[in-house]
């Protein structure tokens, strides 16, 4: 989940670069327009590559470890991101889709911190229940043994006279 958060927290950049690079060559024509579709692919490309890096750390998580709301954040995170903007207003709103996405991923590290703290003390009340009893042969050889109870009893008469 980390990871994935990282990458979501960097994909504006890339994003609004493709945006940028769009917006700047707008209108080009000769060799103003080669250098945009160059530019522009070269953008594209670093924008997929972050966008794919946030799906690929979420789809290989298991479904128990993340909610379907944050599947559904990440998967729009991605589609959205894969727009041609050509103004900041749909930016701004992908930007709100981001955030959605980064709200999701925080919700399930604190679900999975929970199952973390839960899992350990459950583990510590495990290993203190069993230092607390006897163990093997020990609890067995005093309890059933009536030859060593016998003994015991001896030695405790002979230590009184």
């Amino acid at each position: 989940l980390g990871d994935c958060k990282k990458a979501i927290s960097v994909l504006n950049k890339p994003v609004e670069m493709a945006m940028r690079v769009r917006l700047q060559y707008k209108d080009a024509t000769g060799d103003d327009r080669t250098a945009l579709e160059s530019r522009l692919k070269g953008a594209e490309t670093d924008r997929d590559g972050a966008l794919s890096a946030a799906n690929v750390s979420i789809l290989g998580m298991s479904r128990e470890d993340i909610s379907d709301r944050t599947r559904t954040c990440v998967e729009a995170v991605v589609e959205q991101g894969r727009f041609k903007f050509e103004d900041r207003e749909t930016f701004g709103e992908y930007m709100q889709v981001l955030q959605r996405a980064n709200q999701a991923i925080f919700a399930d590290q604190t679900k999975l911190l929970q199952r973390v703290k839960d899992v350990k003390k459950a583990f510590r009340a495990s290993q203190a229940a069993s230092q607390a009893r006897p163990t093997g042969d020990a609890a067995v050889s005093q309890d059933s043994n009536p030859e060593v109870a016998a003994g015991s009893a001896t030695a405790e008469s002979a230590s009184a006279v």
